[in-house]
């Protein structure tokens, strides 16, 4: 059931860094959250999930029961991949946005709050360069805990595998 706020259960407020939900949200709003209970969730709400200790601020496009457990397929408005998450990861739903101004300040203090972005950007820049031998070995390494790690790395690996195959060919 919907509950409403009051001083026992006061609302919360995220200050959004992230731009996956571009154009809808802007980087450095100020989002005001409702608690809301997972089977109250609609299609088409802005929610913000726990995800392994960050914040998530996602669009729900699906909502599923399965057995005891209520899943979410959600996904930010400027991404093209969806993510699966459990109904009791959910933190609220968003109320209200409070327009605000991004900062370099609010962008760089702390982790990166765009998630897989700034890895995908860095390798393409880096690795298309003289950067390609010593940082796809890295890549390599630490995808296990990267998101979307393995796949930026087949990206990267598939021009030069590629390129063998034409040289195989031609002898």
């Amino acid at each position: 059931m919907n509950q409403v706020p009051n001083s026992d259960n006061p609302p919360r407020f995220v200050l959004f860094t992230g731009s996956c939900m571009l154009p809808t949200l802007l980087p450095g709003c100020l989002l005001r959250l409702e608690p809301i209970a997972p089977a109250h969730v609609r299609a088409g709400a802005i929610v913000v999930l726990d995800h392994g200790g960050d914040l998530l601020c996602h669009r729900v496009t699906h909502r599923f029961a399965f057995g005891r457990h209520l899943f979410f397929l959600h996904k930010g408005d400027a991404e093209r991949l969806a993510r699966w998450g459990l109904g009791s990861h959910l933190v609220g739903e968003v109320a209200e946005v409070l327009p605000g101004e991004p900062t370099s300040e609010r962008l760089t203090d702390g982790p990166m709050p765009a998630g897989p972005l700034p890895v995908s950007w860095l390798a393409t820049v880096l690795c298309w360069g003289p950067g390609r031998k010593f940082l796809l070995p890295l890549l390599r390494r630490f995808s296990s805990h990267l998101s979307y790690g393995s796949s930026t790395i087949w990206a990267l690996e598939r021009p030069r595998k590629q390129r063998l195959r034409r040289q195989r060919t031609r002898r």
